[in-house]
């Protein structure tokens, strides 16, 4: 799978090509300790396939079913609301104290936000395609709702792409009323856009239709993140399996030099 986010909720071992990813119910929340586990692996006694960790992995690489299972055993008593911490093996911690040492924060760090972050912000002021748009990692969508809001045809489409032509503000007052101190004016803005609709194929292939709304308010919209430009889909992201405990890993799995 080589640097695919997966590999940080694998188990391997470092004299093997083989790595067993785990599909249980919210194993892959378990954090690591090397100083404080409170919980350890095992193989578990009601596995389909026990004789696999006597046989070599093309054995049963290309299985299609499961066959191995693992259980998570407490070192202690473990009290209630007590995070499980797992040790993810000595290698994986000195891998994980390197990347820190060498860590250095991308070009665009400080100005970098997820679609998360600009969804929640109710005050965030849209750019408009003259003033650069929005940052190359986003894109800007709008319900399908709002469209048949404005008499467009609808169909079974639930977000469509939209390019943002101008906006215009919306005084909002706000405050106890009658022209007293406390009113404020908080300034909100609506949008006239393009809505962006594709046919005949892909976006590169296909004819671009663009729809013009206006008035459209803010909470129309919504950012996605284009795929693979999220922090932990980087190339320098962090990344390395969890170890399987040496007397626990087969020999007959073992098939790269120590």
């Amino acid at each position: 799978i080589g640097q695919q986010l997966l590999l940080n909720y694998c188990f391997g071992h470092r004299e093997s090509s083989m790595l067993l990813s785990p599909y249980g119910l919210l194993v892959s929340l378990i954090n690591h300790s090397s100083k404080k586990p409170n919980t350890r692996i095992q193989w578990s006694a009601s596995m389909r396939h026990p004789e696999w960790r006597d046989q070599t992995i093309d054995t049963f690489a290309k299985e299609s079913h499961t066959g191995l299972s693992m259980d998570f055993v407490a070192l202690r008593d473990i009290e209630p609301g007590e995070e499980i911490l797992l040790d993810y093996g000595p290698d994986w911690e000195a891998s994980w104290q390197q990347h820190v040492a060498n860590w250095k924060p991308p070009p665009d760090a400080d100005t970098y936000r997820p679609s998360y972050e600009l969804n929640d912000d109710v005050h965030l002021v849209f750019r408009t395609i003259q003033e650069g748009g929005f940052p190359g990692h986003l894109k800007l969508w709008i319900h399908n709702a709002y469209r048949l809001m404005h008499g467009l045809v609808g169909d079974n489409v639930e977000y469509y792409m939209v390019e943002i032509i101008d906006r215009y503000p919306v005084i909002k007052r706000n405050g106890g009323g009658g022209g007293s101190d406390d009113d404020q004016e908080e300034p909100e803005y609506q949008y006239t856009i393009h809505v962006l609709t594709y046919t005949d194929g892909d976006h590169e292939s296909s004819t671009e239709w663009k729809e013009t709304m206006w008035f459209v308010p803010r909470d129309a919209f919504i950012y996605d993140d284009i795929p693979h430009t999220r922090n932990h889909q980087m190339t320098w992201a962090f990344r390395h399996e969890m170890a399987i405990p040496d007397d626990m890993f087969p020999d007959t799995w073992k098939n790269l030099s120590s």
